[in-house]
């Protein structure tokens, strides 16, 4: 039985894959969630934001991982394992 990519898996793939292909790079931009649907073949969990912040010359991204601002659960510390979302965040609920 084959496992689901994780996020690990995915983001370096997706990435790839824009720098290469210009029309899936503006789809990517466009509407991230829906292009990473179709890449893993079902729907993410509604709460779930996905964004895309393309870096340029003149603008450069830093992606912090979240802070706890509030105590967890387990479960929902198992959700999130990993920081930012964590593989578990793309995974079947």
């Amino acid at each position: 039985m084959a496992t689901e990519p994780t996020r690990k898996d995915l983001e370096p793939k997706l990435i790839a894959r824009a720098a290469q292909d210009p029309e899936f790079r503006k789809k990517l931009v466009a509407d991230p969630k829906a292009v990473i649907e179709a890449e893993l073949g079902r729907k993410l969990p509604g709460y779930l934001k996905v964004q895309v912040v393309e870096e340029t010359t003149t603008n450069v991204v830093l992606v912090l991982p979240a802070t706890k601002t509030s105590e967890l659960s387990d479960a929902d510390l198992e959700s999130v394992a990993g920081g930012l979302g964590g593989d578990n965040a793309w995974k079947a609920q």
